[in-house]
């Protein structure tokens, strides 16, 4: 576990937290008190007042280069048609980066005589969202 020695639970953004927290609890058996410190310490963010630079990472108050990702639509092997640059925390990173693959891989509708019509996508969405959060946690960020 790396602590930081000039961060502080100050430098995390609480609503981000409490955000996480929520989500957590609406997807889980297992409910966590929506006390930002309990949560914390229940996954060993913190230790006395020191943060760990995961803490740092997942629930910056700032946006840091830490975590900057950088994502773009290639027209052909050496053109980029479209590009975004994400900072900031790591929990809302993947879905801004889902936000953006999803605006551009191709959509088919089918037509089935039902009175909605079916969609399905280039790729699976679910797919993509594991590549993207595998790509984010197993990156090297020191």
């Amino acid at each position: 576990m790396f602590l930081m020695d000039n961060k502080s639970v100050l430098d995390l953004d609480e609503e981000t937290i409490l955000h996480t927290i929520d989500l957590l609890n609406s997807r889980n058996e297992i409910q966590f008190p929506r006390d930002m410190f309990n949560f914390l310490n229940t996954f060993e963010l913190i230790q006395g007042e020191k943060i760990t630079y995961a803490a740092y990472l997942l629930f910056p108050k700032k946006e840091i280069q830490d975590t900057e990702i950088l994502i773009g639509l290639f027209e052909d092997d050496i053109t980029i048609k479209k590009s975004k640059t994400i900072r900031g925390s790591l929990i809302y990173a993947v879905d801004e980066v889902m936000d953006f693959v999803t605006a551009y891989i191709t959509k088919e509708y089918i037509i089935t005589g039902k009175p909605a019509r079916d969609e399905r996508r280039q790729y699976p969405l679910e797919a993509i969202r594991e590549f993207v959060i595998n790509a984010i946690v197993h990156r090297k960020y020191i």
